[in-house]
C-alpha cells in the first residue's frame, strides 16, 4: 500500500515554544481529519520531554552543516507540503524543498518584521499564507500579489478539555471553591524576562500570606526556565505543565507575560488575566495586552514598577473587578483557527495531486490518492 504524503513543520524552539506550539496544533488538527497523515517536525532545538506525541516524529537539526542536513531529510521524506512559521529558517530555501508546496504561518510582528518577511524568498514562495489571527486583529495590508494565497484563519491555541480539569482537580488538590491563581511566563526561555517575571511572581505570593489571603497559587516556570522558585504551604511550582491550558481554565486569574501562546490559552479558558509583557524582537507583547485591557478582559502592568506586586494582589482580593473581567471574558467572542488551518494544508495537498502528472509525480500521486482519495 502506498503511504500517505508528507507534512514537515519547521519549528525554532531553542528559547520560545511559541513556534512549536503553534504547529502542534495545527497537526492535530491535521490528524484529527486525516489519521494517515504522516507528520514530522524538523526543530531547531529540541522539544520539552513529553511535549511530542509519538506519532509524530522529532528531527533535531545539528548545530553544523543544518543547511546539508536539511537537504538529506528532504531527500528521504520527500515532503508534500513545508510548513515555516513567521521566522524563516535560514537553512531552508525554495530549492532544498523540491517539489513540496511550501505554507508560512505569519503571525503578526511589528512593522519592520513584517517587511522584511514580506520580501523573503520563501514567503514570496508560498502557496498559502496563514494568518493566526482575524484580518482585523493582523491589521497591516498584504501585496497585492500575496493577499489572495492569505486565509486568516483566527487564532491558533489549546482550548481546556473538562476531563482533563478534572484529573487536575486530583493532581493538585484543588476544590471548586478555591480562588486560584496560576502564574508562568510561557515557556521560560527568554533568561532575564522570566527571571524578571518570577520576582514579580514572588512579591506576589508573598503579600498574599502577608494578608492570609485565601489563595492558592500555582507557579509553571516554563520547560526552558533555568530560575530556582521555591514553593511553599500554599504556593506549588511546577517546572512544566503539559496540560496548562486546561489548568488555565480552572484558574479564577492568570498571570502571565505576554506571548501570543500563552495570551491566547487564557483567552479560549475566557479567565481574567494579570499581564506582565515585556520586549521581543519580532512582536509587540505590549500591544496586544493592551488591547485587551481595553476590551475589559485583563489588567497590564510593568513589571519593572515597584508597585506591581501590590496592585496586582489588590486585583486578586477585589470581587467588584475580578467579577466584571470574568462576565467581560464570557461575552466577548473568540475564534479559534486551527480546524480552518489544517483543512487548507489538507485542500493544497488535495488539489496539488489533482494537477496534471508534470506537477505532481506517479509516486507522490499515488500517495496523495491513498490518503486524500474521496475527500
Amino acid at each position: 500500500m502506498t503511504s500517505a504524503p508528507h507534512i514537515v513543520f519547521q519549528t525554532s524552539n531553542r528559547r520560545g515554544l511559541g513556534h512549536l506550539m503553534r504547529a502542534l496544533n495545527i497537526a492535530h488538527a491535521i490528524r484529527e481529519r486525516d489519521s494517515r497523515a504522516q507528520i514530522t517536525f524538523y526543530m531547531r532545538g529540541g522539544p520539552p520531554v513529553g511535549l511530542l506525541p509519538h506519532d509524530i516524529r522529532g528531527i533535531v537539526a545539528p548545530e553544523e552543516d543544518t543547511a546539508g542536513h536539511w537537504q538529506s531529510v528532504c531527500d528521504e521524506l520527500r515532503p508534500r507540503v513545508v510548513v515555516c512559521d513567521t521566522v524563516p529558517p535560514k537553512h531552508v530555501d525554495v530549492k532544498s524543498c523540491g517539489d513540496a508546496r511550501i505554507v508560512f504561518v505569519m503571525r503578526k510582528c511589528v512593522d519592520q518584521v513584517r517587511d522584511e518577511l514580506l520580501g523573503h524568498p520563501l514567503v514570496r514562495a508560498a502557496e498559502l499564507l496563514l494568518i493566526p489571527h482575524s484580518r482585523q486583529e493582523f491589521a497591516a495590508a498584504l501585496p497585492a500579489n500575496l493577499e489572495p494565497r492569505a486565509i486568516y484563519v483566527g487564532t491558533i491555541c489549546r482550548r481546556p478539555c473538562r476531563s482533563t480539569q478534572a484529573a487536575l482537580r486530583e493532581k493538585y488538590q484543588l476544590r471548586e471553591s478555591d480562588f486560584l491563581l496560576v502564574s508562568t511566563p510561557g515557556g521560560g526561555g527568554f533568561e532575564a524576562e522570566a527571571r524578571e517575571f518570577l520576582e514579580v511572581v514572588q512579591r506576589v505570593e508573598g503579600l498574599l500570606r502577608d494578608r492570609n489571603a485565601d489563595v492558592r497559587h500555582i507557579v509553571v516556570k516554563g520547560p526552558k526556565c533555568a530560575a530556582n522558585f521555591e514553593g511553599g504551604e500554599h504556593l506549588t511550582v511546577v517546572e512544566q505543565e503539559p496540560e496548562l491550558p486546561s489548568l488555565l481554565g480552572l484558574a479564577s486569574l492568570a498571570l502571565s507575560a505576554g506571548g501570543y501562546n500563552t495570551v491566547n490559552e487564557i483567552r479560549a479558558a475566557r479567565v481574567p488575566a494579570a499581564y506582565l509583557p515585556s520586549y521581543r524582537r519580532y512582536d509587540d507583547q505590549f500591544e496586544r495586552v493592551s488591547e485587551l485591557a481595553r476590551e475589559g478582559l485583563a489588567a497590564s502592568f510593568d513589571v519593572a514598577e515597584k508597585d506591581t506586586p501590590r496592585e496586582i494582589v489588590k486585583l486578586c482580593l477585589s470581587k467588584t473587578r475580578m467579577a466584571a473581567m470574568a462576565r467581560r471574558c464570557r461575552e466577548v467572542p473568540f475564534a479559534m483557527g486551527n480546524r480552518v488551518a489544517a483543512e487548507h494544508i489538507l485542500k493544497l495537498i488535495k488539489d496539488a495531486c489533482s494537477a496534471p502528472a508534470s506537477s505532481c509525480s506517479d509516486q507522490r500521486g499515488a500517495s496523495c490518492s491513498a490518503s486524500l482519495g474521496g475527500r
